[in-house]
């Protein structure tokens, strides 16, 4: 019976027996076609790719005065252990990915509730998202409301007070924000505000529909427990954002 000439190639490479070889090369056969079937590599880079670790076992082997074969089990269940960490690791979401995801739920939360009014003149007051430190035109705009709130998340900045023994941390998280309002308006105040854009102007046979954006900047007090993957977040402020300074300007 001829000898197997993969097994009798490996046998003189690694100055291992034939049989341990020919045992090797069959076992090598079924992890090549399992990684092939599960990574959908082709055969030939599914084979090369089990065959790294016949070095790294054969030195293992040497160094402990076990098998090869016994070795070579070693070094791939080690691997295989270091893949399943990576991929557990991978798994657990970022910091960023957690502050992320918890301003994009947090702003969907507050476009839908109410502004907040507080009318000193007319000792008028409802509940609702206090945005007093935005300039919104109450004195002409009736029953103002939030559309939509789009976070520019690349701004988000957090600010880390303290961080627990579990891992948990607090701080502060602040993200800058386009907030769409909209509203009505008298028509026979439409041309005297055209800096407000008219989205309907036929609302009813009085009103017309307006809506206008306001960029602001949200600060929330947070809490960040990666473990678990939970945010917790209370809004502490809505502010205007300050333009940008033009470099251009006079005195700049």
């Amino acid at each position: 019976m001829s000898k197997n000439g993969e097994a009798k190639r490996l046998a003189s490479d690694l100055d291992i027996p034939y049989v341990e070889a020919l045992r090797v090369v069959r076992e090598d056969f079924e992890d090549a076609e399992q990684l092939a079937d599960e990574m959908g590599l082709p055969s030939a880079e599914a084979r090369r790719q089990v065959m790294v670790d016949h070095q790294p076992a054969k030195r293992l082997a040497d160094e402990l005065g076990i098998s090869f074969g016994d070795a070579l089990r070693r070094v791939r269940d080690a691997r295989a252990l270091q893949y399943r960490m990576r991929e557990i690791a991978e798994s657990i979401p970022s910091m960023d990915a957690l502050l992320r995801r918890a301003i994009d739920g947090a702003c969907a939360q507050m476009a839908t509730e109410p502004v907040a009014r507080d009318d000193d003149v007319e000792d008028f007051r409802t509940d609702g998202l206090d945005f007093d430190q935005v300039d919104l035109p109450h004195h002409v705009v009736d029953d103002i409301g939030i559309d939509a709130i789009a976070p520019n998340l690349d701004t988000m900045v957090w600010n880390s007070a303290e961080t627990y023994e579990d891992g948990t941390e607090v701080g502060t998280l602040e993200v800058q924000a386009t907030v769409s309002f909209d509203g009505y308006i008298h028509k026979s105040d439409v041309y005297l505000h055209d800096d407000i854009p008219v989205l309907d102007f036929d609302w009813n046979d009085h009103m017309a529909r307006v809506g206008f954006d306001r960029d602001v900047v949200l600060e929330w007090q947070g809490t960040v427990r990666p473990d678990a993957e939970e945010v917790e977040l209370e809004l502490e402020a809505i502010s205007e954002l300050e333009p940008a300074p033009n470099p251009h300007s006079v005195g700049s």
